[in-house]
């Protein structure tokens, strides 16, 4: 039996787009993650890449990006985005190709734990990330407070913009979010949290809470030395360039703090 195959957190469905027939989620149908592993696969032969390999693992909205961000600041590291985005035939081979075309001393990419349960549906994940851990890959897993995490998500599906990157108006909205919705994706953040720290057990992983190391701008050099200090590569300085945007006011803000204690 499949690694973790049991957890709760199968029985579940992410916030977000709307499935295709009520089954499949849009991003695991796709065929652009084939069409990458097969251009991946191609740029990186005959070549030996980074010495030093790892990935960041957490749920949408934890801070990943504001990490990854800060990552490349550092002359030695290169970390990649969600690469696994779309389905792809194997995962860990794609993650080793992409590791040896990486001219950095230290290759990155993210990995998100709904992209794992829904995308690349029906892969052994635990034992992917325990192959990764023999040829050398360290995990970073993020954690946020599941409220604060969803509360996030749940914004930004409805007004469409996840980085402060995007361009386009910003226009402020003013929601009630439904309270049993909430209730449900709350079970399943809680569940897809616990699966994370489950599918890392015993393997090389350092822990980071979004709260205390990433939140505040004046943590971000700290954190980053202790990352570099963990990969065993040198560290840089780095300063935020994206910012936290407040895209709504949730009218029933109370209301739904009060669900998330009950």
């Amino acid at each position: 039996m499949a690694y973790l195959s049991d957890h709760p957190v199968h029985q579940l469905r992410s916030p977000g787009r709307p499935y295709v027939l009520n089954r499949f989620h849009p991003d695991r149908i796709s065929l652009k993650g084939y069409m990458m592993e097969l251009r991946v696969w191609l740029s990186s032969l005959g070549k030996q890449g980074s010495d030093v390999k790892f990935l960041v693992i957490g749920r949408p909205r934890s801070g990943t990006t504001l990490l990854t961000r800060l990552l490349n600041q550092v002359p030695t590291v290169q970390c990649d985005p969600e690469l696994l985005h779309y389905a792809v035939l194997s995962p860990r081979h794609l993650i080793k190709r992409l590791a040896a075309k990486s001219d950095a001393q230290a290759y990155g990419c993210k990995w998100l734990s709904y992209q794992m349960l829904e995308v690349q549906h029906g892969k052994d994940v635990r034992r992917i990330l325990e192959e990764l851990s023999k040829d050398g890959f360290r995990y970073i897993h993020l954690k946020r407070n599941s409220f604060d995490q969803l509360k996030s998500l749940m914004v930004a599906h409805q007004a469409q913009r996840y980085s402060s990157l995007e361009t386009g108006p910003k226009t402020q909205l003013e929601l009630r979010l439904e309270s049993d919705e909430f209730r449900r994706a709350l079970e399943w953040s809680d569940a897809a949290l616990d699966f994370e720290t489950k599918l890392l057990e015993g393997l090389p992983t350092l822990t980071l809470s979004y709260e205390a190391d990433l939140e505040d701008a004046d943590c971000h050099q700290d954190t980053i030395e202790r990352i570099c200090a963990f990969l065993g590569t040198q560290s840089g300085p780095v300063h935020a360039d994206v910012r936290r945007e407040n895209l709504a006011t949730i009218h029933n803000l109370k209301e739904l703090q009060a669900l998330s204690q009950g």
